[in-house]
């Protein structure tokens, strides 16, 4: 289901700050921990959608943007 139409002039919501922790890769059931929060595929995590899950990615979708968000080295 789309987000309705916003008003003329009305400012876009801001993307919720995200913190990628980890990524439980499986084929059959990958899982990421994002701001402390366990979830996979099709669930949300703070009003932001997880797209999808790979091995080194994790694709979240929010107000009709998507961004990767990626784990940050030592």
């Amino acid at each position: 289901m789309a987000a309705p139409p916003r008003p003329a002039g009305a400012a876009p919501p801001v993307f919720p700050e995200l913190k990628l922790q980890a990524i439980f890769y499986s084929r059959t059931n990958p899982r990421t921990v994002i701001n402390g929060q366990t979830v996979g595929e099709k669930e949300l995590v703070g009003g932001v959608s997880v797209v999808t899950i790979t091995q080194n990615k994790v694709t979240v979708l929010f107000d009709g943007q998507t961004r990767d968000l990626k784990l940050q080295g030592p």
